[in-house]
């Protein structure tokens, strides 16, 4: 993951992002130095913010960027709860916090993350199914002893 220094100013990250910048997607969080979550931006507005710096406002730094609409998981939760709500935001990347409280950012979590997890859940069941299957003479002989126990 990606993590952006909350003391970033908008210079600096121009500088950093030299020729990338037009190729950004997704969403990076910012995190202080102590690994708490401040924020997160989307690749688009991230490229908004490094052209500040051509428009003479180099002193704008990534921690002044106040989140509004910050929607977060906790590693307890389960991929149904996350997926619930990020159809419900239209979010497809989650930043993941140790809890609310402490906002110790731990990771992101993704719609194709969460994807690929159910059709791995999906495929464990289809294989499942398949050991639970009876072949058709065990069924008849079971029904057999049933009624002459």
């Amino acid at each position: 993951v990606v993590t952006l220094p909350a003391e970033l100013s908008a210079a600096e990250l121009r500088e950093g992002l030299g020729r990338n910048a037009n190729e950004l997607s997704g969403l990076y969080p910012i995190v202080d130095e102590s690994g708490k979550l401040r924020g997160a931006i989307a690749g688009r507005n991230l490229r908004a913010l490094a052209d500040l710096e051509l428009a003479g406002e180099a002193a704008v730094q990534l921690a002044d960027i106040q989140p509004t609409d910050l929607v977060l998981a906790t590693p307890g939760e389960t991929m149904r709860s996350i997926a619930d709500r990020m159809a419900r935001t239209g979010r497809t990347s989650v930043p993941v916090v140790e809890d609310e409280r402490t906002m110790q950012f731990v990771g992101m979590i993704t719609l194709r993350e969460l994807l690929a997890a159910r059709q791995t859940h999906l495929d464990e069941e289809v294989i499942r199914a398949r050991h639970l299957r009876l072949p058709l003479g065990a069924r008849q002989s079971t029904a057999t002893t049933a009624r002459n126990g």
